[in-house]
């Protein structure tokens, strides 16, 4: 008997292998078995936490509300555990952006749809229920989506993206993972007999077992710093936390799907041209004398553009780059001298560049955005891309498509209006796939009506709270100029808040606009909790007035309250022999 060559043994191996499988499929698909199976997350598990609704019994149903432990980070929503026939259910799932922040939920996207659809299509009932959490990041946003495929889904509308650098994690056992593994892993998800295995054998395995765990309840590094310090580069963790994301879009539509749910990704967008980078970092191993001249070129680009020597101080950044191209600082000013110089396309090149060398990355990174259109048209999933929408929105209005504060309140959080915008293009998606089928009354004037009536719900007092949170972030990031634009915004509205009046102090001192600082912090001093600062500020800028008398009053109302303070205690004495050499 002739011993077959190992390429054929090979070939009917397989050919056998893929006969069976072809027959299980078959069969499982005769049988009724759904093709879809949630993978487990092998990157990450997270432990218990309170679920985000709790059961409600009232005269007319069993109701899903808010837990009240989950407020904080929901908004308070409600809906019929057993959805009313006739009724079309939109789970809106992200982070704070889908949360409505520095709002809330009536302004939010969600706001805007749930306006909308009835406008659009009036032949059925249509739910929006906004599930956006803030700070989740998507494997947060996953596992909340698998928990509410026990309300009868119909569609998810999943914005993520901006939080993925927000926890701690160190992805010890999925080091182990070869790509290719994970990617088939992932790809047999979507047979039946993936599908069957997954079922059968759960129940032997513990939920993300021999995964890190994170705490069922967000815990963000940046709430235990004082600001973005605490960040480093680390160009591996970021890959990792990059491929996570990935996967977690991948799982996401395998929950939504194996739910009989459908899913829509929106792409995240952010502030490009107004929000600077969080934290820049040198590259490793740069010498005392390289560090020496970058500081000086940076030092000569600032005198030239002080200058109004635009192409110069261009030329200097450049040389700088050249020694370190990963600054992100740096690429954020090139770009703010390319858009003085309408070199527009160059300028959005620069913005999105500082925004991916952020070490604190707080906005999506250009990747990010990528995963989300690769991966839904790869699995035929519709996109929203809101990024090239708003974008697109800038150049129609500015000539240019380096997104800024027009469209943005602060680094990522859209304004009412592009809330409204990104809801109308969601319904359009779902028109384009069937879901919606609009009426003749559905046209500008409709939604006009709908605008009128949701801008209207923000008072003027709210709008003003809004701004004192977004001075107080931007503040606590280091960001004082934009903390200060902001601080007195919330001024107009809210009159002598001493939180804005201090920080809008800050913001002048370091402008150079003493006698405005003076004056701000000046009213801000009474009552507030870090009345010693404000103290140590106006002794320091009285100084500097040549006032000695009044900053010597300030610097020992300093060590009243905060005696261990040596700062003011060297500026006293300072002041001292100042006074004693006058003398003399």
């Amino acid at each position: 008997m002739v011993a077959l060559p190992w390429w054929k043994k090979l070939l009917f191996s397989l050919l056998t292998t893929a006969l069976f499988f072809g027959l299980m499929e078959t069969l499982f698909a005769l049988a009724g078995v759904s093709g879809e199976a949630v993978p487990t997350d092998p990157y990450l598990g997270l432990e218990t936490g309170t679920p985000a609704f709790e059961e409600q019994s009232r005269r007319d149903g069993v109701w899903m509300v808010t837990h009240p432990e989950k407020r904080t980070v929901f908004n308070e929503q409600s809906f019929l555990k057993q959805k009313p026939p006739n009724t079309y259910r939109v789970f809106s799932v992200g982070g704070s952006t889908t949360f409505g922040h520095p709002y809330c939920d009536p302004t939010s996207f969600s706001g805007w749809l749930r306006e909308l659809l009835p406008a659009a299509d009036a032949s059925r009932n249509w739910e929006v229920i906004n599930a956006g959490g803030i700070s989740y990041a998507s494997y947060r946003v996953a596992a909340l989506m698998e928990d509410l495929t026990r309300y009868e889904p119909d569609l998810f509308v999943v914005y993520c993206g901006h939080n993925e650098f927000l926890e701690e994690r160190a992805y010890r056992d999925i080091a182990r993972w070869p790509k290719p593994l994970l990617a088939t892993r992932t790809a047999l998800s979507h047979t039946r007999t993936y599908a069957v295995l997954h079922r059968l054998l759960r129940p032997l395995r513990g939920r993300g077992a021999g995964a890190d765990k994170l705490p069922g309840e967000v815990d963000a590094v940046l709430d235990h710093t004082a600001g973005p310090e605490s960040y480093r580069r680390d160009d591996a963790l970021r890959q990792r936390i990059v491929d996570h994301f990935t996967f977690n879009l991948q799982r996401m539509i395998a929950i939504a799907r194996a739910a009989g749910a459908a899913v829509m990704f929106v792409t995240p967008a952010s502030d490009l041209k107004d929000t600077s980078p969080f934290k820049s970092e040198h590259i490793a191993n740069l010498g005392k004398e390289e560090l020496d001249q970058i500081h000086q070129l940076d030092q000569e680009a600032r005198t030239l553009e002080s200058d109004g020597r635009i192409g110069d101080a261009l030329l200097a950044y450049r040389k700088a780059l050249a020694i370190d191209p990963r600054f992100a600082e740096r690429h954020f000013r090139v770009g703010k001298l390319l858009f003085e110089q309408k070199r527009y396309d160059e300028a959005l090149a620069a913005f999105q560049r500082a925004r991916d060398e952020d070490v604190c990355p707080l906005r999506a990174l250009t990747e990010i955005v990528a995963i989300c259109r690769r991966v839904a048209g790869q699995y035929g999933a519709p996109l929203v891309d809101f990024e090239s929408l708003v974008a697109d929105t800038c150049f129609q209005q500015q000539g240019h498509r380096a997104v800024g504060k027009e469209y943005f309140l602060d680094h990522v959080h859209p304004t009412v209006a592009m809330n409204g915008l990104l809801a109308r293009a969601i319904i359009d998606r779902m028109i384009g796939e069937g879901i919606v089928k609009p009426g003749r009354d559905w046209n500008d004037t409709a939604s006009a009506a709908v605008s009128r009536r949701v801008e209207g719900r923000i008072d003027e007092q709210a709008k003003g709270l809004a701004f004192r949170n977004l001075a107080k972030v931007y503040y606590w990031s280091g960001k004082r100029e934009e903390a200060g634009r902001q601080a007195l915004k919330a001024l107009q509205i809210l009159g002598d808040d001493r939180e804005c009046l201090f920080i809008a102090g800050i913001a002048l001192r370091e402008k150079g606009e003493v006698l405005e600082s003076f004056d701000y912090l000046s009213r801000a001093v009474d009552g507030m909790d870090y009345a010693p600062d404000t103290h140590l500020l106006l002794g320091s800028t009285a100084a500097r007035q040549g006032k000695f008398e009044q900053a010597r009053l300030h610097y020992k109302e300093v060590l009243r309250l905060r005696p261990e303070d040596n700062e003011a205690r060297e500026a006293l004495a300072d002041l001292e022999n100042r006074s004693g050499s006058a003398n003399e």
